[in-house]
């Protein structure tokens, strides 16, 4: 999971968005990997949308598609 920060020290905190109804990716992946990088004191974001199943993207009909749009660029402002 780690491994993807870069040996070297530099890294982009990282931007994780997910839908807690995903029925492809199991929700626990991303807790997971949240939980690691927060054991590993890595500042991270982590944004679980109630709904829009798998792959929602920047699809029209994704119901919470400002918010993690306005998550992304606030999170994007942050560097």
């Amino acid at each position: 999971m780690l491994n993807l920060i870069n040996p070297s020290g530099f890294y982009v905190d990282p931007f994780i968005a997910l839908s807690d109804d995903d029925n492809v990716v199991p929700v626990e992946n991303s807790l997971r990997y949240y939980t690691a990088l927060h054991r590993h004191h890595v500042p991270v974001s982590l944004h679980i949308y109630p709904t829009g199943g798998h792959g929602w993207g920047y699809q029209e009909t994704f119901r919470f598609k400002h918010e993690v749009h306005n998550a992304l660029a606030d999170w994007l402002r942050s560097f």
